[in-house]
């Protein structure tokens, strides 16, 4: 048990009268669940596919923040949002804060199993006939790597979209959610969200101009960092940057002059299954 214990770098005289109260109590619930969590038969979602991320045990822990608050632990491990535990998502059974990754056949699952959701793999249990159409081009364009898809792209992918897909997918016991397209506002460049290209996740579709938020000019030249102290591989993808964003701003006269807006637009939404 003593390898789950969370002690180090948490100062008891910060917490609340409440936290100090709950302290020993949340302690020994956080290494009580941690030694559950890491029980045989809990630590894959399914087979063939990639083990669960466990709550990192340190004072940072939203688990033992969860605990300290006097809040219930979950009666199963919550799923991972970019590899952090997604309780919002259990408890509110909605989020539209969802990204399409890709699907599992990377991770030695069939795509037709496994799709990845802010950096975690979902069983797939159910998929409609367009699902299966997107899934498939997903595999079509999956070695191009740019944010955003290209005209042609975005083209064949926005007439797959109008299908509908849908998925019903389950991550570890927890209950199963519905992922469909759904309308959400987003914040950022008019020139990036207006431009009628959809995103790699096959998101942004549709926009609609909500509000002007404001005008913004970047610098003529991108910062260009030292890059003496990095690794071959970082200055590459550094290089990279520093030529896309180049390429992006000669495209407009050596100037980036653009507004900020917010937009209404199609992306990805995870809602509870009835």
């Amino acid at each position: 048990m003593g390898e789950f214990l969370v002690t180090d770098d948490i100062d008891f005289e910060k917490l609340t009268p409440s936290q100090q109260a709950r302290y020993e109590w949340a302690l020994a619930e956080y290494n009580r669940i941690q030694e559950r969590n890491s029980a045989p038969g809990m630590t894959t979602i399914a087979p063939g596919v990639s083990p669960l991320i466990k709550h990192r045990p340190n004072p940072k822990s939203r688990l033992f923040a969860r605990l300290l608050q006097g809040k219930p632990p979950l009666p199963v491990p919550p799923p991972t949002s970019f590899s952090y535990p997604w309780y919002e998502l259990i408890e509110d059974g909605f989020s539209e804060n969802v990204s399409l990754d890709g699907f599992a056949d990377g991770f030695g699952t069939p795509v037709h199993q496994g799709i990845r959701l802010n950096q975690a793999v979902w069983k797939i249990m159910l998929h409609n006939a367009a699902a299966k159409s997107l899934m498939a081009f997903s595999l079509k364009i999956a070695k191009t790597k740019s944010m955003v898809l290209n005209p042609q792209e975005s083209l064949e992918a926005a007439r797959i979209l109008a299908a509908k897909p849908e998925w019903v997918v389950q991550h570890g016991r927890n209950p199963e959610f519905r992922l469909y397209l759904c309308r959400v506002k987003r914040r950022g460049r008019k020139d990036l969200l207006m431009n009628g290209l959809l995103q790699r996740d096959f998101s942004g579709g549709n926009p609609k101009l909500v509000q002007i938020v404001e005008p913004v000019q970047a610098a003529a030249k991108p910062a260009v960092p030292a890059t003496n102290s990095l690794t071959p591989k970082n200055r590459e993808g550094l290089n990279q940057r520093i030529a896309d964003v180049e390429r992006e701003m000669a495209a407009v006269g050596g100037r980036m002059d653009h507004e900020w807006v917010m937009v209404e637009c199609d992306a990805w939404c995870l809602e509870l299954a009835s």
